[in-house]
């Protein structure tokens, strides 16, 4: 659809969901490869791709020159890549502790009532990292839909929807771990 780096950016800084979905097309494995690379972990590669394209719709009408787009966009997702990986070493320690104290907990011999099953997903996520998919989860959680939550978020829907899904499977096996 676009041939040349200069439209594509031109239409992102005017607002063009159709050029960002289409560079997210196009550019979305190749950050996610490179993030993998880094991370050695799908699931924060998957959060590398989500922020990087989150900055660039929340930043699109201040985009600077850029001359080649795919290394602009690989770029930001290498300093994402560094900062999850301090942030994965700041919040190793917490689930360490975390999953310690959960397993000297006995599980009920009876179901969950839905008191308890709302406290444990408060508990994961006051627990776990997950950055804007636990925000959007959260959210999610709340009753908001796919538009509210992307309204609030300043995110298009279908960014909305891949957040959720993260979100919801951080949170599904933070609870694994601890019953």
């Amino acid at each position: 659809m676009y041939s040349r780096d200069e439209d594509v950016i031109q239409d992102l800084r005017n607002g063009s969901h159709k050029a960002f979905n289409w560079a997210f097309q196009r550019f979305s494995n190749s950050i996610h490869t490179m993030a993998y690379a880094k991370l050695h972990d799908q699931n924060d590669a998957q959060e590398v791709v989500q922020l990087v394209f989150k900055k660039l719709w929340e930043n699109r009408e201040s985009l600077p020159e850029i001359n080649n787009f795919r290394n602009y966009l690989l770029t930001a997702a290498v300093n994402c890549s560094l900062n999850l990986i301090k942030t994965n070493y700041r919040y190793q320690s917490t689930i360490e502790k975390c999953a310690d104290t959960q397993s000297q907990v006995q599980p009920p011999d009876l179901p969950m009532s839905l008191k308890e099953v709302h406290n444990n997903v408060q508990m994961a996520l006051g627990k776990i990292k997950g950055g804007l998919a636990k925000e959007a989860f959260q959210l999610s959680y709340e009753g908001n839909s796919h538009e509210e939550i992307a309204s609030k978020m300043n995110i298009p829907i279908e960014v909305s929807r891949s957040y959720v899904s993260k979100g919801r499977k951080l949170v599904k096996n933070f609870l694994n771990k601890i019953s």
